[in-house]
């Protein structure tokens, strides 16, 4: 970074004499430009934020020490739409140029076609984790986005159930699947994330895991987080009695679309979050952010991304 600004500056130095002073300038401000674009600036405090991506998943853990665990991008081939370009935006905006940590909970566009666009659009992303069953394995938009990591230097761990990687103060959990589960419903293989902060609050990451599943993870000891993403987008086959009550978070997150064919949230199962104490959010509304700092988690907000792209998106997506 500093030899770029050196070497630019020196770039200046010599069209001083040859083409003038605004010349000189214009080569000085860009030097400070390149140096800029790449500094990053992390959030003062904790913060996990919903990204506003249509009828999709995608989030991020973002820390103050610049530590970033990203889960999840939409897109399909052939959309005019990417969540994973809105996502590499948002994480822009947020003052920050890369991931430490990208995380695929299951191969379904809704959650996995737009990781390899987000990959190319960040300066570095440290690692890919995806989840060690068949079904992620066998599906060709895992094979691509595994070659798409690779060829920029990302190195690929394949978890399950048991597996524990501490990030910094970050301690992440996979609490599902068991390694090689080859459930019917493609969705019950979904990698499930628990991520515990150093203070001790939990995030629930549950990618678009089902009752069985659900039922296995309250069997296993799941307990209280202070943040949940709903299952399956907020669907009536997730989220079932016994799984909220276990979790029963301070925030519970709907990731969806506004106006989405499937009905997400289903209605019953919001009412169901509410009643076990949860505030409910949606990232129909705008992206759901979230500051970790307080003893609860506070939360608001961002507009929504209003584009004829994403309009579109939002009508005609299909989950592939």
């Amino acid at each position: 970074m500093a030899g770029a600004a050196v070497m630019l500056a020196a770039g200046a130095w010599a069209w001083r004499g040859r083409r003038g002073p605004a010349m000189a300038l214009a080569v000085a401000v860009l030097a400070v430009w390149a140096v800029a674009a790449v500094r990053e600036h992390p959030p003062a405090q904790a913060t996990f934020a919903a990204w506003d991506v249509g009828q999709g998943a995608s989030s991020a853990l973002m820390l103050p020490d610049g530590l970033v665990l990203a889960v999840d991008a939409p897109g399909r081939r052939g959309s005019r739409f990417n969540g994973g370009a809105v996502a590499a935006e948002a994480l822009r905006a947020m003052g920050l140029t890369h991931v430490d940590v990208l995380a695929a909970t299951h191969a379904q566009s809704d959650h996995m076609g737009g990781m390899a666009t987000l990959i190319a659009r960040l300066n570095r992303v440290g690692e890919l984790w995806l989840p060690d069953v068949p079904a992620a394995h066998r599906r060709r938009m895992t094979r691509e986005l595994v070659a798409a990591a690779r060829k920029r230097g990302v190195a690929v761990r394949w978890l399950a159930r048991g597996d524990v990687v501490r990030l910094g103060g970050v301690t992440a959990q996979a609490l599902w699947p068991p390694r090689g589960y080859a459930p019917a419903n493609p969705n019950n293989a979904s990698l499930v994330l628990s991520l515990a902060m150093p203070d001790g609050k939990r995030l629930l990451l549950p990618g678009d895991v089902e009752a069985r599943a659900e039922a296995s993870l309250v069997r296993a000891g799941i307990g209280r987080h202070a943040l949940a993403l709903m299952p399956h987008h907020g669907s009536a086959t997730s989220s079932t009695p016994a799984f909220v009550r276990a979790v029963h978070p301070d925030l519970a997150i709907a990731q969806t679309g506004a106006g989405n064919r499937y009905g997400f949230p289903n209605s019953e199962v919001v009412r169901r979050w509410r009643r076990a104490g949860a505030t409910v959010a949606n990232t129909a509304d705008g992206a759901v952010m979230v500051d970790l700092s307080g003893a609860r988690a506070a939360w608001r907000h961002a507009p929504p991304v209003q584009s004829a792209r994403r309009t579109w998106a939002l009508r005609f997506w299909r989950q592939g």
